[in-house]
């Protein structure tokens, strides 16, 4: 096991040199000056000899390769420099968004396991009912449907039409029911059919029919074996899924006015903030690789046949 988990851990290391690679070639490959986004940021209209500080300053006179040296030296410290806009740095702005991103993000996973497993088990258990034809009625609409569309017919039902719930921000439990159901139900209606396939897919496993000559009630069978063996695709899905659930957390964000660090993106988007826009494109390619260690993890305890495969 310590083994598997080490060469997990050394396999991070180039994967995260080559995501910060790539955005280290997507800023430089950009057609804006970082030093005259700088005071495009605040309406500065500066002098050539002020831009030419603000290069030097940057470093960007140096030779490419030092650029990217000093890039990972200071991402490997948490350091993406100051926002343009705001002119604090951008690891304490991530500090105070951060939060909030993570608790909706958190809850939209939660959500989905606690709706997508017992509906993708009882589908399973009565293939072709009225449940099983529902879910695929309601697959076929929550695919189709994009994250903000869902999020604004929420809000002229739940919020203009019934007056239930608020429409915008956070500060209570109400404020994150409408953008959790958003982020959720396109992988709520994606994992209940990929756990229910797999389901009836297992059912043929040598391990279940010996299951059955020994005995066991059908339930038994379907929770003890069938459903283990089931759900490890969806755990692994949810886990290379991570960044359409980044993306749909900066769409969510902006439809529900959320302070988070999605509506933080967008903004510095807007206003060519550089650092911020790096910051949180290697964020997020930080979070995707510490959750598929995650996974591969939850992984291992539920299938210990994946540790020898992995030693080898």
């Amino acid at each position: 096991m310590g083994v598997f988990i080490t060469k997990r851990l050394l396999a991070i290391i180039p994967i995260f040199l080559l995501a910060i690679l790539l955005t280290f070639i997507m800023v430089k490959a950009s057609p804006v000056d970082p030093a005259e986004a700088y005071f495009a940021a605040t309406n500065t209209h500066p002098t050539a000899q002020a831009l030419e500080d603000k290069r030097q300053e940057m470093g960007l006179n140096k030779p490419i390769f030092l650029q990217y040296v000093d890039t990972v030296k200071r991402v490997v410290q948490l350091d993406f420099g100051d926002s343009y806009m705001t002119k604090r740095p951008v690891t304490e702005e991530m500090r105070e968004r951060l939060p909030i991103t993570f608790q909706l993000g958190m809850l939209s996973i939660l959500l989905t396991f606690l709706i997508s497993v017992p509906l993708g088990f009882y589908t399973a258990l009565h293939k072709n009912g009225i449940v099983d034809h529902g879910t695929r009625f309601l697959a076929f609409i929550g695919a189709s449907m994009p994250a903000f569309l869902v999020g604004y017919l929420l809000v002229v039902f739940f919020s203009v039409k019934l007056d239930l719930l608020p429409i915008e921000g956070v500060g209570t439990w109400q404020h994150l029911v409408l953008p959790t159901f958003t982020l959720a139900l396109p992988f709520i209606v994606q994992y209940t059919r990929m756990l229910r396939a797999n389901m009836l897919e297992h059912l043929d496993e040598p391990a279940v029919l010996f299951a059955r000559t020994r005995g066991l009630t059908e339930r038994v069978i379907m929770v003890k074996y069938v459903l283990r063996m089931a759900i490890g695709p969806v755990i692994t899905g949810l886990g290379i899924n991570l960044g359409t659930l980044m993306t749909g957390m900066v769409i969510v964000e902006v439809v529900f006015s959320i302070p988070g660090f999605g509506r933080y993106f967008i903004d510095a988007i807007f206003s060519r903030d550089m650092p911020v826009i790096q910051g949180y494109v290697l964020l997020a390619a930080i979070l995707y690789l510490l959750c598929n260690l995650v996974v591969d993890l939850i992984q291992m305890y539920i299938d210990p046949r994946i540790v020898k495969k992995g030693v080898r």
